[in-house]
């Protein structure tokens, strides 16, 4: 994510009848992610810089539209992916389907989205196990 202030960007694929889908996303969701996502990341940048710290409620609302933007953005890019997947698919009579487990680090924050039955746990120090997606 050139531009963005990004610690860390994973996702597990889990292709099922066949790897094509899985492959598929692979390959694309990361670039269809920063198309949409890095102009939007750069209010971390913008907050930094002081452009926020007048209007605290206008950072606050800004924080809280961000967050809401971020998780239209990835149902958009992966409902974008699906319906690119799906055009290849018919035409080479691909029957492949993938799940997804996605986690972006920004900033010492975490965003989980997952699709299908690929799931996210998180492990406390405590060694309990905290289930992140349903």
């Amino acid at each position: 994510f050139s531009g963005a202030q990004i610690n860390g960007f994973y996702a597990v694929f889990d292709g099922h009848a066949g790897y094509e889908a899985a492959q598929f996303c692979q390959e694309n969701l990361e670039k269809k992610l920063e198309q949409l996502l890095a102009p939007e990341l750069n209010i971390t940048k913008q907050i930094k810089k002081g452009k926020y710290s007048k209007n605290l409620k206008r950072l606050l609302r800004g924080l809280i539209l961000f967050f809401d933007l971020v998780l239209t953005i990835f149902q958009y890019s992966f409902k974008q992916l699906d319906d690119e997947f799906l055009q290849i698919a018919q035409k080479s009579d691909i029957q492949a389907g993938s799940t997804l487990l996605l986690s972006l680090i920004q900033n010492g924050r975490f965003t989980i989205a997952n699709i299908g039955d690929s799931s996210a746990m998180l492990m406390k120090t405590s060694g309990k196990m905290l289930k992140l997606t349903d």
